[in-house]
């Protein structure tokens, strides 16, 4: 019944182990983020490409920063001290760089992170 994906415990499952085990995309978790590896912003590949993979890896680093020092984060939460975004004329958006995420002149590439 693929109307049960509407519902909260499936919807979760799906999103949990399509993440880790590469439903969606063939990319999985474990691509990204490793023993010795993390990559925020090619991570998006997991879902849906890298449309907005910038903005979204902001947010996933400001969850990521709070879970791991257990501060509650607010489901309209902004990912502020990762990445603002700075409104300008013609109604574009350019983002300050997040630490440690160098801006790339030659798109999406892998940055990796060495923990």
């Amino acid at each position: 019944k693929p109307e049960r994906a509407m519902e909260l415990p499936v919807a979760t499952e799906i999103l949990v182990r399509g993440m880790h085990d590469g439903w969606f995309t063939g990319k999985a978790l474990a691509d990204f983020f490793n023993a010795t590896d993390t990559d925020w912003i090619n991570a998006r590949r997991i879902i849906n490409g890298v449309d907005r993979a910038r903005i979204i890896a902001g947010y996933a680093m400001s969850y990521h920063a709070a879970l791991e020092n257990e501060i509650p984060v607010a489901t309209t939460a902004q990912p502020s001290a990762v990445a603002k975004p700075v409104r300008r004329r013609r109604n574009t958006t350019r983002l300050t760089p997040a630490p440690n995420l160098s801006p790339r002149k030659d798109g999406l590439k892998p940055q990796r992170q060495n923990r």
